[in-house]
């Protein structure tokens, strides 16, 4: 697969991503700073040798089986999508019908060209009747030129006649290869120029701020830990991370905080309410991740927050960034940070799509024409705080 990696060096002043309505800085020049992490305290997740999903064959198809009745509901997200740069969608489908059914490619067909242009992943997913499960995400390839274009979601499919296995006892599964959904517009927006943005770390305020809340001992965030990575066994690794990014942005709601108020919750209080809004998925990911062993930070900027992993040099990070593409059965483009040669893969639930994206209202920006280089602008930012979480 091609590499589609993003890095930021930071050397005084640095390009990067966020969220709105979330944070405020003070303007108090004199803080002062927090220790920060050692080298002892950093810990890069290990990739696991087996895989992260048990795949299942494709059933054998009857050509003589006579078209079963089927029903669906395809539900997707797509986020921004940008020239040159280009964006994601994510794809579920509910079974509403009598019958089983078994879908081997989903995706979507853009019309920026012609022949319009099919985008799409293939993928084993059987989805029983009264079911809806997840197909996984698919990245869209953008144009150079930003503009309202029209698209369709594109579908294959088995079908079972499940009439005929419970009354005869016979497995029989009709092909009824690619539909395509109604037609929608897909709004491409234009790139921007970069912007410098003035980095530091582990301001004091926010340092101790976020020490009191990252809780790696919590019994609460342990137990719920516990249940996520069983399926992912073995030392600390990066699928656990990942189930554990996709819990906090699929099973917890964002709650903003009252109208006049930036309120934290404790890792704990987060996970008893069902959600919380961006400092509170920081936190309480960053505890998720420090109880199995893992190494975070905060990036604050003046209107969000979000955490991001340590992965080590840049022969684990590859090594890492391939084991997030076999997790999610696509080639996204991630989000890294490099200071020498560590380096952070951004992971933001409440912005993010898939753990690597770009958090929330980030744009990507762009560099240079040649050789072809993207960094990010933040809205309404000057400053990004960087805190290390030392639990």
């Amino acid at each position: 697969m091609s590499q589609r990696i993003f890095v930021v060096l930071f050397v005084g002043l640095f390009i990067t991503q966020i969220l709105s309505g979330c944070t405020w800085f003070s303007d108090d020049e004199e803080e002062k700073y927090g220790k920060g992490f050692d080298e002892t305290d950093l810990s890069a997740p290990k990739v696991p040798s087996y895989s992260p999903h048990q795949e299942i064959d494709m059933p054998d198809v009857n050509e003589s089986q006579l078209p079963p009745g089927f029903s669906y509901n395809l539900n997707w997200a797509l986020g921004d999508v940008y020239a040159r740069w280009g964006g994601f969608i994510r794809i579920s489908c509910e079974n509403t019908g009598e019958n089983d059914i078994f879908v081997y490619r989903y995706g979507i067909e853009i019309n920026w060209s012609f022949p319009s242009e099919w985008i799409y992943e293939e993928k084993n997913v059987l989805i029983p009747k009264d079911e809806e499960k997840e197909l996984g995400l698919v990245y869209v390839e953008a144009p150079d030129v930003a503009g309202d274009y029209s698209y369709n979601i594109i579908i294959s499919l088995l079908v079972k006649d499940n009439e005929l296995l419970e009354k005869h006892g016979i497995e029989s599964w009709y092909d009824n290869r690619t539909t395509h959904g109604k037609e929608n517009i897909l709004h491409v927006e234009s790139l921007e120029d970069a912007e410098d943005i003035e980095i530091i770390h582990n301001t004091k305020s926010y340092y101790d701020k976020l020490k009191k809340r990252v809780d790696f001992e919590n019994a609460e965030v342990q137990a719920q830990v516990s249940k996520l990575i069983a399926p992912y066994p073995g030392d600390y690794n990066i699928y656990q991370v990942l189930a554990i990014f996709d819990f906090i942005r699929d099973d917890l709601t964002y709650i903003s905080d009252p109208a006049g108020r930036d309120y934290w919750a404790f890792c704990s209080d987060t996970l008893n309410r069902g959600g919380g809004d961006c400092e509170d998925f920081s936190i309480l990911f960053s505890s998720m991740v420090g109880a199995i062993g893992g190494t975070t930070r905060a990036y604050l900027t003046e209107t969000h927050a979000f955490p991001a992993l340590y992965i080590g040099d840049e022969s684990t990070k590859n090594e890492i960034l391939d084991a997030i593409r076999l997790f999610y059965g696509t080639d996204p483009k991630f989000v890294v940070f490099e200071e020498e040669n560590d380096h952070w893969l951004a992971a933001d639930p409440a912005g993010s799509l898939y753990m690597g994206g770009l958090p929330a209202d980030a744009e990507p920006a762009l560099i240079s024409e040649d050789p072809l280089h993207f960094g990010f602008n933040f809205e309404d930012t000057t400053e990004i705080h960087i805190i290390d979480i030392v639990g």
